[in-house]
């Protein structure tokens, strides 16, 4: 029986904190286009599942989710003509062409195809680090319910999910106010609310709902945490 946890925070949000400070050339570049445009925001996907496990193996995500997921983010990119979309894909990278040939649905290959078209979508492969397009957007949104949410808010960045296919409300995440919209109306309503919403009413919201559960501390400093604790053992 376990009887005592330490705790240090979400990890990754220390190297998306790192990633904010200091930005890398190829973000620098994105930076300074983003005169052109009001907001950047982050797509994340998740992993779905198919048939076959020797493709992407177990996943609780499927392909119409993605199909919903996807869909939303369409409708997204078409009413914020304002906004430049900042995609990171997985299963888009990682699964090669004759698998989506194969296996993956008409639809969700027209929905890759309008976004490869969409000239206020940057699509970033497998080489680009998740931390450094989250680190630059204003708001990052992800599939339910990868890690990229809880890594952002604790580097005091925006995020929230899409749960395009309405699957994931009656979730500790869908309980928590304006995170997990269910709809493409309702995706649109929280865009702008998290858009304007002030930086004292993040403030506000981190206290209340994420530091008792998710990040006690919300300072992008879990790992230099760890390693001080290291330390002191040794």
């Amino acid at each position: 029986e376990i009887k005592r946890f330490h705790t240090y925070g979400v990890p990754w949000s220390e190297n998306v904190k790192k990633s904010k400070e200091r930005p890398s050339e190829e973000m620098l570049k994105l930076i300074m286009t983003k005169k052109k445009y009001k907001y950047f925001i982050g797509v994340f996907d998740s992993s779905f599942g198919f048939d076959h496990a020797d493709i992407v193996g177990v996943s609780s995500l499927q392909m119409d989710d993605m199909v919903a997921f996807y869909s939303g983010i369409l409708d997204l990119i078409e009413k914020y003509s304002d906004c430049m979309f900042l995609l990171k894909p997985k299963n888009f990278t990682i699964i090669p062409d004759e698998y989506y040939i194969a296996n993956v649905s008409d639809e969700l290959i027209d929905l890759k195809k309008q976004l490869d078209d969409c000239k206020r979508v940057e699509i970033f492969n497998i080489d680009i680090d998740a931390r450094e397009i989250i680190s630059i957007c204003d708001l990052n949104i992800a599939g339910c319910f990868t890690s990229i949410v809880s890594e952002s808010i604790g580097a005091r960045v925006k995020a929230i999910y899409y749960d395009g296919s309405n699957r994931n409300q009656d979730t500790p995440w869908g309980r928590v106010p304006n995170m997990v919209p269910s709809s493409t109306k309702s995706l649109c309503e929280t865009v702008e609310y998290w858009l304007n919403l002030s930086d004292e009413d993040f403030t506000t919201f981190i206290t209340e709902y994420i530091i008792p559960d998710i990040d006690p501390y919300c300072d992008g400093q879990a790992l230099n945490r760890f390693r001080r604790e290291l330390m002191n053992v040794c």
